[in-house]
């Protein structure tokens, strides 16, 4: 992970460790390199490697368990279960929105930093 310094961004990194037919699983971290969550999504959904300005009103990261029923892009996160199944995932999921709220509170623009391993 590069850490560039992005003034008013709050920059959030999906490295993404094991891709497979149905299934991608990996994890969030901060800029600093610290591990937030790990992450589960539909493979013939997921996104492209990229940058990606989390808006407000986004349904990107959310909360669940299982991606096998997804038809969009979605980032499931919570902690790794299995392939394509995270556990604990509101819990994550809450941790991670007071983090992007505290951020935009402070006026700060989030992106989410798409990376495959």
């Amino acid at each position: 992970m590069k850490r560039n310094d992005h003034q008013g961004e709050l920059r959030i990194y999906l490295r993404r460790i094991r891709i497979k037919d149905k299934t991608c699983d990996g994890s969030l971290y901060a800029e600093d390199g610290t591990r937030i969550c790990d992450t589960a999504e539909a493979t013939p959904y997921m996104l492209e490697p990229g940058e990606y300005t989390l808006a407000s009103k986004s349904r990107l990261i959310q909360k669940g368990n299982g991606v096998y029923a997804l038809r969009t892009p979605t980032i499931y996160v919570g902690t790794y279960l299995v392939p394509g199944v995270v556990k604990c995932s509101a819990q994550a999921y809450d941790r991670l929105y007071q983090r992007i709220k505290k951020a935009r509170q402070r006026g700060r623009k989030v992106v989410l930093v798409v990376e495959n391993d």
